[in-house]
């Protein structure tokens, strides 16, 4: 997710829609920020809401995910040609 958004960020992959990119900037913020819905520093719950927050944006999201990993690995062979 952290390489989709850098790669949206330095415009090498556009097709994706801003929503997408907004909720997920949104959700790593989140789970970098160390107070939210449950703070982190409150063991084990802390991070489970994170993780949450992960797996909710992921599986809104898959498609678009899945759709990003296959352009990567399209990429990368380009360029080890």
């Amino acid at each position: 997710m952290v390489m989709l958004l850098n790669d949206y960020r330095k415009g090498n992959y556009r097709s994706v829609p801003w929503r997408f990119t907004l909720v997920l900037a949104g959700a790593i913020i989140y789970c970098l920020i160390p107070l939210d819905l449950i703070p982190d520093f409150i063991p084990v719950a802390g991070w489970l809401d994170d993780g949450g927050m992960l797996a909710l944006v992921f599986a809104v999201f898959r498609g678009e995910l899945v759709r990003y990993k296959v352009w990567k690995r399209r990429q990368e062979n380009l360029a080890e040609k």
